[in-house]
């Protein structure tokens, strides 16, 4: 159908127009035209314009509400659904009211911006309160900066610089004193003092315990007692501990006890008339030829080695120790009568904190290893305040061990002369001396424990025999073994008891049995009990007496000191002092 057209006449009211009836009804068939063309039926649909989007479907989200704004098109040409999406900090409500869309800013602070920028200073002040920056890690475990440009919290600066932060006690007064603080660590220094920092500081410069360690007077042989002193200095090295007056024993009692300590744990040595063997009237010294296993020694001897912790070093410090925690070795298996290994925590970096110092306090004794490197351990005792309870963990420590006894399964048959040697295991120096009844070993001592063991060693019991090369002549020193005249038993320098050293190695052995006899190739026979260090085969041989070659003075200051009577005084040790009083 063509449009209608309304005829409105010339002028008004000239009488030539058409009527209303006929004016409405054309409108009518043009509007019926319009929305037949359009295939809407009654309706005029908005998709359905030219400039309009084709379709409503596909433009909601279901799951959000999230419901789409008509807005110009990118091309200025029409018009088209646009989805609103919220941006970081922002959400969008399209349900709580269906004739609102509310915009909300999530950020009222900035608690969720990952990285938030300041415009300005940022101030504590609002509306005449006084705000503070707070939550920066517990009261336990602050947040520790990683960065040089990162700010610290309270907590943590204290743990750093005064545990008593501004209400430290002046020890004068027994008020708090707010310029006053405490060290809760140690205070870790970069380097020792310099001869250049006394004109470049003007001498004001701390110095580390390295340097006080090394540049203090501490006797390598005497020892010291003093009113002043104390039994037990923990942090004090060994090497230092009562070697002077200002780490001094209180007590004469500790003084010897570690006197008659270093004694025993001198290596005994050939005295003064050591003498090398020699053959052929002293034309050619004597070698060792051989070491082999005596005919006479015993067979069938069975035994585990059981070891302790000798020496830890801190691998990892771990988290939230105290002072005063006691901590158990894990792993290992202990042997039937002894402990584990515990070691007693000294002081920390913070409180808690990581572990600084510590000392051992039962070595343990283990038929199975816990292990020797970042072994890790457990709170056995906490010493943490009331309601807090054992929250450290982490400490490891990689650890050497040495020999604490044997446990015997078997103790053979045949045994009379024994030798006890320990080897393997990473470690040196262990030998022990074996109880021999009915020749079964009853029970073996270790007389040197070694050192530096990270695995269980192997041991060997026997009697080892020494050949040493003498052409078929004996040593010089033998003397006349085919008789036993009075005379011919004088004239025997060499004998049973004496002690053989290699000139080379410095190992020592004790001579067991000696008849003077030769083997096949002219080499003369010793069976011996070796103490410390390893024979070398072709070595030169000496032998004598032993004694002890240490040495031992403590001195005392003079005073009045009470003690535990009586008082040992241990072989090659002596006291120098004046006017000792009970």
């Amino acid at each position: 159908m063509a449009r209608k057209t309304i005829d409105i006449g010339v002028v008004g009211n000239d009488g030539t127009g058409d009527s209303i009836r006929d004016s409405f009804r054309k409108v009518n068939d043009n509007f019926r035209e319009l929305y037949s063309s359009l295939g809407l039926g009654e309706k005029l649909k908005f998709t359905g314009l030219e400039d309009a989007p084709t379709t409503y479907v596909g433009q909601n989200d279901a799951a959000t509400g999230n419901t789409p704004v008509v807005t110009v098109n990118n091309t200025e040409s029409g018009l088209a659904f646009k989805r609103l999406i919220a941006g970081n900090g922002i959400s969008i409500d399209f349900t709580t009211n269906p004739n609102q869309i509310a915009i909300n800013a999530d950020f009222a602070s900035i608690v969720a911006d990952t990285s938030p920028q300041l415009g300005g200073d940022l101030s504590l002040r609002s509306g005449g309160n006084q705000f503070r920056i707070i939550d920066a890690g517990t009261t336990i475990t602050p947040l520790a900066p990683l960065y040089k440009h990162e700010l610290v919290n309270k907590n943590y600066a204290d743990s750093k610089i005064a545990r008593a932060g501004v209400d430290a006690i002046d020890p004068a007064t027994g008020n708090v004193e707010v310029s006053f603080g405490r060290m809760s660590g140690p205070l870790i220094l970069s380097r020792s003092p310099e001869p250049d920092d006394d004109e470049l500081y003007g001498g004001l410069i701390a110095a580390t315990k390295q340097y006080v360690d090394s540049s203090a007077f501490g006797s390598s042989v005497n020892l010291y007692v003093a009113l002043s002193g104390e039994d037990d200095r923990p942090g004090v090295s060994a090497a230092l501990q009562g070697r002077a007056l200002a780490y001094a024993y209180r007590t004469l009692e500790a003084a010897l006890k570690r006197a008659e300590e270093l004694v025993l744990e001198s290596r005994p040595i050939i005295g003064p008339y050591e003498k090398t063997l020699t053959f052929n009237d002293g034309a050619t010294e004597c070698n060792l030829a051989a070491i082999q296993t005596s005919p006479t020694s015993g067979t069938g001897f069975v035994g585990t080695v059981r070891l302790s912790v000798d020496t830890l070093t801190l691998n990892t410090v771990g988290t939230n120790y105290y002072a005063g925690d006691i901590l158990q070795v894990s792993g290992g298996t202990v042997g039937s009568g002894g402990s584990a290994c515990f070691i007693e925590v000294l002081s920390t970096l913070t409180t808690p904190g990581a572990i600084v110092t510590f000392k051992i306090v039962s070595t343990g004794v283990y038929s199975a290893l816990p292990g020797a490197t970042a072994v890790a351990t457990t709170i056995s005792t906490s010493a943490a305040p009331g309601g807090i309870g054992a929250i450290g963990s982490g400490a490891t420590f990689d650890v050497t061990y040495k020999v604490a006894s044997v446990a015997i399964t078997n103790g053979g048959t045949g045994y009379s002369l024994v030798s006890v040697r320990i080897t393997g295991g990473g470690g040196t120096g262990a030998f022990g001396t074996a109880v021999v009844t009915a020749g079964v070993i009853t029970s073996i001592t270790i007389t040197d424990k070694g050192l530096g063991f990270t695995s269980l060693p192997s041991f060997t019991v026997d009697l080892p025999r020494f050949l040493i090369y003498t052409a078929g002549l004996r040593t010089d020193f033998t003397g006349d073994v085919l008789t036993n005249t009075p005379e011919a038993v004088r004239g025997r320098d060499i004998r049973e008891g004496l002690f053989l050293r290699g000139k080379t190695s410095g190992a020592l052995a004790q001579i067991l049995d000696h008849q003077g006899a030769l083997d096949s190739n002219g080499n003369e026979i010793f069976d011996v009990d070796i103490f410390y260090g390893t024979f070398i085969v072709g070595e030169s041989i000496t032998y004598g007496d032993i004694a002890r070659n240490v040495q031992v003075t403590v001195l005392v200051e003079s005073g009045e000191y009470y003690e535990n009577y009586p008082l040992k005084v241990p072989a090659n040790v002596s006291i120098v002092g004046d006017e000792f009083q009970g």
